[in-house]
């Protein structure tokens, strides 16, 4: 299944999650630079306020689900002793998912809050990393230069010492230090921050290309980005999880390993810097539409929900499947639908309450949000 260009695509779609973190340095980077004038010591503290109340309420939520009612909406042979052992994980270990620490003690109620575990320690970060750039520009970005090239020589030290292949992780070590590992999915944040600091300067000093420069643009964006993705495919298939046995070099592994997210990243800035300066195109038209925004606000909702989805899917199961990629794409078309509903009723009981009780108890006279840095419907991932 896994050797043919489209299971390549599947082991190597780890690169769509660093597309999430680039999108939240992104939406961090820009938003800090818009309002740095109103960075006081009250809009510093709201800065992190915001975030924990934003992202928490739902998690706990979720936590809550998987702990208590969850095991009810299986009916398969094998339903009940999967949703047993998962109750007894969001019983035992939830305050790992709501604490943000799930990615270093690799327990929790939720697989996927690893996510959110580590994008909290980076945006716990930013400060540090972000505000010399903004007060003071050239010492800041000798700053933010040295830091991003620390963390693409992190993953690869890493692989070097431990011997990692290139691929999807196939042990607990692997998953902890080059996939849920903070200091490894740095790099596509830092770029997404250094992509909101651009595209701030260019309100100020529009970017202007000819026509060439916008196609070169756009070629090299297109083909490092395929490059990532497909171009490892060789090496990519040793893999002892799956049973491929075909081993790359480790200068290989090395080298792309600590170099594949950002460059990701980069291919990423290059599509947010085109379409913002007007050499986007049908790109520019198709991402900006507004047809996406009422789906933007459902994503938090579906990533949290997606897991329960599957597990409910799996163990409503009475007969072994045929394993194909119609199959599979069939699956994940239902899936996608049953998480945008579950998504909705998680956005009206949980979401939107959490949303209006912020604005109603944190907001200053004269209806200036205090967090002075985005709007709710900006700050999520």
């Amino acid at each position: 299944y896994f050797r043919n260009v489209i299971g390549q695509t599947i082991l190597n779609a780890q690169v769509s999650v660093d597309s999430f973190f680039f999108l939240s340095g992104l939406l961090v980077g820009y938003g800090l630079m818009r309002n740095k004038d109103k960075m006081d010591l009250y809009n510093f503290f709201m800065f992190y306020i915001h975030r924990f109340i934003r992202l928490t309420p739902p998690i706990a939520a979720m936590c809550f689900f998987g702990a208590t009612v969850a095991r009810f909406f299986a009916t398969g042979p094998i339903g009940e002793s999967i949703y047993l052992m998962n109750m007894e994980k969001c019983n035992r270990n939830w305050f790992y998912d709501v604490l943000f620490i799930s990615n270093l003690s690799m327990k929790g109620c939720l697989d996927q809050a690893w996510y959110t575990s580590t994008e909290m320690q980076i945006y716990i970060l930013v400060p540090l990393i972000f505000f010399p750039i903004m007060y003071y520009r050239k010492f800041g970005t000798v700053w933010l230069m040295l830091i991003t090239l620390v963390s693409c020589i992190i993953p690869a030290v890493l692989a070097e010492i431990y011997k990692f292949p290139i691929g999807m992780p196939s042990t607990n070590e692997n998953f902890f230090l080059l996939y849920n590992g903070t200091w490894s999915r740095l790099t596509p944040y830092l770029v997404g921050l250094w992509t909101g600091y651009l595209i701030y300067r260019s309100n100020k000093k529009p970017i202007q290309m000819e026509r060439w420069q916008v196609t070169l643009g756009w070629v090299t964006a297109c083909i490092v980005a395929l490059l990532v993705l497909y171009g490892v495919y060789p090496y990519a298939h040793y893999n002892k999880f799956f049973g491929i046995d075909r081993h790359p070099e480790q200068l290989v592994s090395d080298i792309y390993l600590g170099l594949f997210r950002g460059v990701w990243g980069l291919a990423l800035m290059w599509v947010v810097l085109a379409c913002h300066s007007g050499y986007g195109g049908p790109v520019n038209s198709f991402l900006g539409h507004p047809s996406w925004q009422p789906l933007s606000r459902l994503t938090y909702g579906m990533f949290l929900t997606h897991i329960f989805v599957i597990l409910l899917r799996v163990a409503s199961e009475f007969r072994l499947k045929t394993f194909s990629h119609i199959n599979m794409i069939i699956e994940t078309c239902g899936t996608l639908f049953i998480c945008g509903i579950a998504a909705v009723l998680l956005s009206l009981l949980v979401d939107s309450p959490v949303i209006g009780l912020e604005r109603l108890l944190l907001t200053r006279t004269g209806g200036e949000h205090k967090s002075g840095t985005q709007k709710p419907s900006q700050n999520k991932i």
